[in-house]
């Protein structure tokens, strides 16, 4: 289910509760935030005065081929594009300072341009500045493996969502933090665990420990996992559209 724009009332820019949503043609805006979005335009064009995009505002817009932000954009939020499946062009305004939760999830047609000296594009991968932060991996692309870079440190919610032309990710060592399953519904990968924080067996990937599990690979050769004594928390979408289980 779509999740909610807002879980609690928003306070705008000057400190006191936000104002109304002022409807704007297809959008609308409240304090600055485009908070819903009802056009079915091949091309977008947000309003001037929009200054942070909501959670999953345009999601499942399949019209749309081009959003054109503004300059002075300076947030996007998570799944701001969620399955935009004919999405072909977007450009990061200079402006943009932060990104939610994979803003770009199951946009298979999507060309991303990057203008903002707060984030990095390198094949295919969209990051924080820092590099530290891997946020989106392009599903169109030639290579059939990706490297997370050196100094990534955490791999963000979905970042891979639906990238089926991978069949191999490799987990380099820097790798601490695995978000809600970054890996989920690509039924050829091969996972290479290279981190010292997490474990791989059996087709699944657990931190170190063993006490809690992120991902369950689909192609396993085997259709029986037996979860080990001493783990505690099964983590979301883990077995995400994984048809050949059969048992637990």
């Amino acid at each position: 289910a779509r999740p909610g724009i807002f879980d609690e009332p928003e306070v705008g820019l000057s400190g006191r509760p936000s104002s109304e949503p002022v409807p704007d043609g297809d959008f609308v805006v409240r304090d600055g935030v485009l908070v819903e979005y009802h056009g079915a335009q091949e091309h977008v064009v947000v309003p001037s005065q929009v200054h942070s995009l909501a959670n999953a505002v345009f999601w499942n817009t399949e019209a749309t081929r081009t959003v054109t932000l503004p300059e002075g954009l300076r947030s996007l939020g998570g799944d701001t594009f969620y399955n935009c499946r004919n999405l072909e062009h977007l450009q990061i305004p200079s402006t943009v300072e932060v990104a939610g939760d994979n803003p770009f999830a199951n946009c298979p047609k999507l060309v991303l341009e990057n203008r903002s000296p707060h984030f990095r594009c390198e094949d295919g991968l969209l990051l924080n500045r820092e590099g530290t932060r891997l946020i989106y991996c392009a599903i169109q692309g030639r290579s059939s493996s990706v490297d997370v870079p050196d100094g990534v440190v955490s791999i963000g919610k979905h970042a891979f969502h639906n990238c089926r032309r991978l069949d191999r990710i490799v987990l380099g060592e820097d790798v601490r933090i695995v978000e809600n399953n970054p890996f989920s519904n690509l039924p050829r990968l091969r996972l290479d665990n290279r981190s010292a924080h997490f474990v791989f067996r059996d087709g699944a990937l657990y931190n170190k420990t063993m006490s809690t599990l992120f991902y369950y690979e689909h192609g396993w050769e085997s259709d029986r996992l037996d979860i080990p004594e001493g783990m505690k928390i099964v983590g979301r979408h883990s077995f995400y559209n994984c048809r050949g289980i059969r048992s637990l």
